[in-house]
């Protein structure tokens, strides 16, 4: 899991131009095979966009139950420079996956949505 997070901002800030300002990074492993990956946010046009996580699964095989994964994370454009920070995970992320077990310990969940308030 630490090597997934550590990878997260240096992706998310190779990869941040305006138009991609505002998608989310989030980094998984696969328990089964311990591979992991990181992805963001977005799709193909036309067709399916996911989300980061959803970009994730794909990536390691597909399977949701086998994926955890690491903190949300957005990119931030200030007057000070550019910051990659924490994000709570989404509402669909919280319908597409029913356990906040899957998600690292700590990660704040946004609300309302399916798993209550605060941090897990």
């Amino acid at each position: 899991m630490q090597r997934a997070e550590g990878l997260i901002e240096g992706f998310a800030l190779k990869n941040y131009t305006r138009r991609t300002g505002t998608r989310t990074y989030v980094g998984g492993y696969n328990t089964r095979t311990g591979e992991i990956a990181v992805a963001s946010s977005g799709g193909r046009f036309p067709g399916m966009a996911y989300c980061a996580e959803g970009n994730v699964c794909l990536a390691l095989g597909g399977d949701i139950t086998k994926v955890r994964f690491t903190n949300a994370y957005t990119v931030r454009k200030t007057g000070e420079g550019i910051f990659v920070k924490p994000k709570p995970v989404c509402e669909s992320c919280q319908v597409d996956y029913s356990s906040p077990f899957q998600f690292r310990k700590g990660a704040r969940r946004k609300s309302p949505g399916p798993w209550g308030e605060g941090n897990f």
